[in-house]
């Protein structure tokens, strides 16, 4: 059974849910693309319109950076917090129109994802051309693209060396400002697994995801031997791609205009250069400057700032990778810009607005609903993650809040599915943010009634995450990790650390009366009994030891004079304060 030892130290975190299989018809299919920017295509003949068509795809599985961020101890066995690589690795058009944008998070470091797409509408008879704009790692992409026609015909257009490859660092090239390394500098970064894309549109290949494009001076694809690599297989719905026009365009200067998407978008700009080519700036923000010009730098510390150069009469060029703006700034426009020459690709998860509604009579509340609801809508990726802009974790206390928002206003539950599977071999570093493992997996199992799920990281959430082994005359004295009661640290409310800390343990309690539950539902009616038991010797502990009588209120610590708001806070919320306390 793994437990904490004396010291705090893990044993090895159990293994992940989702089953790990070769794809026969992957398995024939080539790595192609390698390391770096690539444009790599393939042409086909198709008899006829297929009646089904199934884009197979595996690429580089994702990087992490920086290690032991926020100087974890090392004895944690976890340290994968920050995207490093790319956080996009592919994206594949079918004649010219965009079909697939990925991968997911793995949820286990260093195994491919093989993700599947549904793409016969784009897809014609005759000739046919796919393409795909690859930021590789190590091995770049592999693909099987299955194609079946009326009469159960079946043809599979495979990854391989007959391919044609050009090299993109040229044309997506980081220079300018950029810097080594993936840590944040002086002007900010553009966003973890993301590069600045200074886009040199003149040498840009025309034409090059349609088909007739003459490739014939692009050099052979690069093989990096068959996809029999072991995969995971993706189990939710892929990236919904959402094509969003500008509200409102003003003109700011001679050559500068602002655009307006009226909502947040997480995705990149498509843009049709100035008649006769040129090179502009391009800015993103999330909010205006007083002046009214877009606030580049975010407040984040990331900056998104770029230049591109457009060939005369160009096809529009657009980001490969992804950033959260709602505002797009132009500088050294020439001649008329109008709304048609912007729009934005938008990626997130599917969301169906339509499955819920609030009304009510003060129109504030219906603001804050609205709030949630597009928070979910339009800034859920693969996990819910903190921020889009400035870490793209997934964060334990995070998922709680955005999973309830989420049921509360859509429904669906295949993001908060793998967002817990993700943060089982990916947690974060609070203690507090531990603790709300086992809410959390309830939350699940209420909404989604999934008990082999919850049953599968049963043992993880009992020994885990609930402490309930470091318990001793009433309380937990010292937790094996750093607490965060609030952040920043200014908003701590003067909290004094130390033995017997309050705070963690109410999050302890409330997780104790969690797991009691959760064993309850799960038939293990010993271990419920066992739970709700300590759960009321720690509901004793606090309120005989933590208690100040001349105060009425509780302390934040063995020994302290001092009653946080947060000491009192979270004593409140997770039901540990008697009734006759509870007005004080």
């Amino acid at each position: 059974m793994n437990q904490f030892t004396a010291n705090g130290d893990f044993n090895d975190l159990p293994a992940l849910p989702e089953g790990k299989r070769v794809i026969p018809d992957l398995a024939a299919s080539e790595w192609i693309g390698g390391p770096g920017n690539t444009f790599c295509r393939q042409e086909f003949l198709l008899p006829s319109r297929p009646c089904t068509a199934i884009l197979c795809i595996v690429s580089d599985p994702h990087s992490y950076a920086i290690r032991d961020w926020q100087i974890l101890p090392s004895k944690y066995p976890y340290d994968n917090q920050l995207l490093g690589g790319s956080f996009v690795k592919y994206r594949v058009f079918l004649n010219g129109s965009l079909v697939a944008v990925g991968p997911f998070r793995s949820l286990e470091d260093g195994i491919p994802l093989l993700m599947e797409y549904e793409v016969a509408d784009s897809l014609k008879s005759g000739r046919n051309a796919i393409a795909v704009q690859s930021r590789g790692e190590a091995r770049g992409f592999a693909l099987a693209l299955e194609i079946t026609d009326e009469e159960g015909g079946c043809q599979i257009i495979r990854s391989s060396r007959e391919w044609r490859q050009r090299d993109a660092n040229t044309i997506y090239r980081p220079v300018c400002w950029e810097r080594p390394g993936l840590d944040q500098f002086a002007k900010g970064g553009p966003s973890p697994g993301e590069y600045p894309e200074h886009i040199d549109g003149v040498v840009y290949p025309q034409g090059w995801k349609e088909a007739e494009f003459d490739a014939s001076d692009w050099s052979v694809a690069c093989g990096f031997g068959l996809a029999v690599d072991e995969c995971e297989i993706c189990r939710t719905p892929t990236y919904s791609l959402t094509r969003c026009e500008p509200v409102a365009v003003s003109e700011l200067g001679p050559g500068n205009y602002l655009v307006d998407f009226g909502r947040p978008v997480f995705g990149g700009v498509e843009l049709f250069g100035p008649v006769g080519g040129g090179a502009i700036e391009l800015r993103l923000a999330e909010e205006l400057q007083p002046n009214g010009h877009a606030r580049f730098q975010l407040r984040t510390e990331n900056c998104f700032q770029e230049l591109w150069t457009f060939a005369p009469d160009s096809e529009p060029l657009s980001h490969f990778g992804t950033r959260m703006f709602r505002y797009a700034e132009v500088q050294g426009w020439r001649g008329e810009f109008t709304s048609e020459r912007m729009r934005v690709i938008a990626l997130g998860m599917p969301f169906d607005g339509n499955r819920s509604e609030f009304h009510c009579s003060d129109p504030r509340l219906e603001k804050v609903w609205s709030l949630c609801k597009n928070t979910v809508a339009f800034t859920t990726t693969d996990i819910f993650t903190d921020c889009l802009t400035r870490e793209r974790l997934a964060y334990e206390a995070d998922t709680y809040v955005t999973m309830l928002t989420q049921f509360a206003t859509e429904g669906s539950l295949e993001t908060a599915r793998r967002t817990l599977a993700y943060l089982v071999g990916h947690p974060t570093w609070p203690c507090e943010w531990w603790q709300c493992f086992i809410p959390n997996f309830r939350e699940y199992l209420l909404q989604s009634g999934d008990f082999d799920f919850v049953d599968q990281h049963y043992a993880f959430l009992r020994d885990q995450t609930s402490f309930h082994q470091l318990m001793g005359d009433g309380l937990i004295s010292d937790f094996p990790k750093e607490g965060i009661v609030d952040w920043p640290v200014e908003e701590r409310d003067g909290f004094e650390f130390g033995e017997g800390n309050a705070v963690g343990n109410a999050f302890a309690y409330w997780g104790l009366e969690g797991l009691s539950e959760l064993a309850g539902y799960l038939g293990r009616d010993a271990e419920a009994v066992t739970f709700a038991g300590q759960a009321a010797e720690l509901q004793e502990g606090f309120n005989s030891r933590l208690f100040d009588e001349d105060t009425g209120l509780y302390v934040d610590s063995l020994g302290s004079r001092h009653s946080s708001f947060h000491a009192n806070m979270f004593a409140l919320r997770f039901g540990l304060v008697p009734e006759d306390r509870r007005a004080r």
